[in-house]
């Protein structure tokens, strides 16, 4: 599965893009729960994930959406501005 991350999350995770194996369908809420587990700089990443949306075949997630293994992720944080 690609992982992307825009907005900022790039410099956190230390990636743009980053390649995760997984051998079954998998929520997202248990795809961050993954990631988290990789490294400091995922946790940091994703330490408020209820602040942060993910994007996959043109919808936003939500954390019971199912995803497979060709699925190309993208996580972002929300922007604001005026």
């Amino acid at each position: 599965m690609k992982i992307n991350y825009i907005t900022g999350l790039s410099q956190q995770s230390g990636a743009e893009t980053e390649i995760v194996s997984i051998n079954e369908e998998i929520e997202l809420a248990a795809l961050v729960d993954l990631l988290i587990n990789r490294s400091a700089r995922h946790r940091n990443v994703f330490s408020n994930f209820k602040a942060l949306r993910a994007y996959a075949d043109g919808k936003i997630l939500d954390k019971d959406t199912i995803l497979k293994e060709s699925d190309s992720v993208t996580f972002f944080s929300p922007i604001s501005g005026g």
